[in-house]
């Protein structure tokens, strides 16, 4: 009886001690920014452009709804969508570049034809997503500048930028 007993007692410690992550909800979440770019005709700058965006996290319902029970976020990818294009043109180089709170993560691309729906890949090749990770982590805005030189003016697009993540929350207060 004391065996069963004791046996009974551990299984309720142990069951008890894990509820809380037994309950946990991962969920994901795209963030998303719309970029609008004008290039003037004849700009005295040929083709540059310089963007900034920022993304607040409390904009969304779902991480407002656990922001404080937040436990993890996760990049699982990152890409720019092109659209809108008054003509296609040559991105000749540009610079995506996302910060918060210290933490920097950046994209290079050179010579990329771009048509209405192209779709750039942003690849982790230098730890990028762990920084943005980072930069989530800390529930603060996190910043985006899209920069760089086409090699035409009198164009006008959007580069739609999407982080894809995936959401760790307690449901408990």
């Amino acid at each position: 009886m004391k065996i069963k007993s004791l046996f009974f007692i551990l299984a309720v410690v142990i069951v008890t001690a894990c509820s809380k992550d037994l309950l946990d909800i991962t969920f994901d979440v795209p963030l998303k920014s719309d970029m609008n770019v004008n290039i003037a005709k004849g700009a005295k700058a040929n083709g540059t452009f310089d963007i900034k965006d920022t993304i607040i996290l409390t904009d969304n319902e779902d991480i407002t709804k656990y922001l404080a029970n937040i436990k993890k976020w996760v990049v699982s990818g990152a890409s720019g969508t092109f659209s809108t294009l008054s003509t296609n043109f040559k991105l000749i180089d540009c610079v995506i570049n996302i910060s918060s709170e210290g933490n920097v993560a950046e994209w290079t691309f050179q010579n990329l034809d771009i048509q209405e729906g192209t779709k750039v890949v942003f690849d982790n090749s230098n730890g990028q997503f762990d920084r943005v990770n980072l930069m989530l982590a800390s529930k603060k805005p996190i910043y985006i500048s899209f920069s760089g030189t086409t090699d035409q003016t009198g164009i006008d697009y959007k580069m739609a930028l999407e982080l894809l993540t995936k959401v760790t929350a307690s449901p408990l207060n």
